[in-house]
């Protein structure tokens, strides 16, 4: 019986790396160079080609939704993951800009009910039964759909709005919350329709480019302005924002 040699191999291409480092060094370099190209390929289609989207509805598949979204922000200057999502409300100053980063919303739950790939149908509420013409009374409206439908009567909101803080006012990103289900029955609730994921998406990304004045600009000016580049978009009718905008009602441009 004849003893291996150190350093030998009865594969002749591994014999080959081994007699030759440099080579090694050269695969070594190409391989690198082919992931760095994929993954920045990836990096730009995977929320647009669905190639990441998972198999099932459950909680977790948010983590991937969530994922897209973060990269979205990002390309507006917002930070790189959820966690570095501000969470601590400044009042606005004279150095901070008209329309400030986005901050997670106080009690967001989207990194455990994040959105999935479904189709929902998407809702706007404004506040109370019935318009209110006084003008010193101006009813909050938000856009929602439902994440979760927890025990107790409860649900989770996938909630976009332009929120009050007194006398000020704040763009929350992710703000996914827990709400009573008898919010439906206590509040005019309309329909937008059946959104896809990627309409959804869109949405989103429409909230986070409306410009507002944290002092001066109130949730129905800030939806009103949402709307319109939603119309304009075809993610609503015309006729349904006109409707809107008589039935809350929302301020002219």
């Amino acid at each position: 019986m004849t003893s291996r040699n150190h350093g030998q191999t009865n594969c002749p291409f591994l014999q080959r790396l081994i007699e030759f480092p440099a080579l090694t060094n050269i695969i070594t370099v190409y391989m690198l160079c082919c992931y760095k190209l994929i993954a920045d390929t990836m990096d730009k289609n995977d929320c647009v080609s669905g190639a990441l989207r998972p198999q099932d509805n459950s909680g977790h598949s948010g983590i991937v939704v969530a994922h897209c979204r973060i990269k979205r922000m990002r390309h507006r200057g917002y930070p790189d993951d959820q966690q570095s999502f501000p969470t601590t409300l400044t009042e606005p100053s004279h150095t901070m800009p008209t329309t400030p980063m986005p901050t997670r919303g106080s009690g967001d739950l989207s990194q455990v009910y994040g959105d999935d790939w479904s189709d929902k149908e998407v809702f706007l509420q404004a506040t109370g039964l019935h318009k209110d013409s006084n003008p010193s009374n101006p009813r909050h409206v938000l856009i929602y759909w439902v994440n979760a439908a927890l025990s107790g009567g409860f649900e989770v909101w996938d909630i976009t709005q332009l929120e009050t803080h007194g006398h000020w006012h704040q763009y929350h990103y992710p703000n996914a919350l827990k709400v009573n289900t008898k919010e439906r029955s206590r509040n005019q609730t309309m329909s937008l329709g059946i959104f896809t994921s990627e309409q959804r998406e869109q949405l989103l990304e429409l909230a986070a480019d409306v410009e507002y004045d944290q002092v001066t600009t109130e949730s129905r000016t800030w939806m009103r302005n949402l709307l319109a580049k939603m119309a304009e978009e075809k993610l609503i009718s015309h006729k349904l924002f006109n409707t809107i905008r008589e039935d809350v009602p929302l301020p002219s441009a």
